[in-house]
């Protein structure tokens, strides 16, 4: 364990999301004693003996896109997607960037998922599924709809 930049044991944060990038890169998002929501990365080996290494802590970019109802999930390949209210957003935690996605919605987001290739990101919004475009080059460009279903979409299953 890495202690200098976060003791794993003790955070003493209230943890407001955490998302797993791939087998060992994991990020959680806690708010601090001061109102602040701070990025911590950390890489846990699952097989063998079980360790936990701190990369980093650092004040997250856009505190305003945490609040009780943010959605993350992160793709293989490192990138997250954060939907608050009625946006969603492209973070790359390796640089920092932050981009809006190309598509936005008249109602909150309550569901984020990919497809199994990940070029395809599923978002639900009261009465909606929107599937966006987000393959290599594109910014959430929409693909299709469908509309007219009860209530606001919080999962779906994906039959082959």
């Amino acid at each position: 364990m890495n202690r200098s930049v976060f003791d794993p044991t003790s955070v003493g944060m209230d943890l407001t999301a955490m998302i797993q990038i791939n087998s060992t890169d994991t990020y959680a998002y806690c708010r601090d004693n001061t109102g602040i929501v701070q990025e911590l990365m950390f890489n846990v080996n699952f097989s063998g003996p079980f360790t936990f290494t701190a990369r980093h802590k650092r004040p997250f970019i856009k505190q305003e896109l945490f609040n009780a109802k943010t959605k993350l999930i992160a793709t293989r390949s490192g990138a997250i997607y954060i939907a608050s209210g009625t946006a969603i957003y492209r973070y790359n935690p390796l640089n920092e960037e932050m981009r809006i996605l190309n598509t936005t919605f008249e109602r909150d987001v309550t569901m984020l998922k990919l497809s199994d290739d990940e070029n395809t990101l599923i978002v639900g919004t009261a009465n909606s599924l929107v599937y966006l475009n987000i393959s290599v080059g594109n910014y959430g460009d929409l693909l299709s709809r469908v509309d007219g279903i009860p209530g606001s979409p919080v999962d779906i299953q994906i039959r082959n």
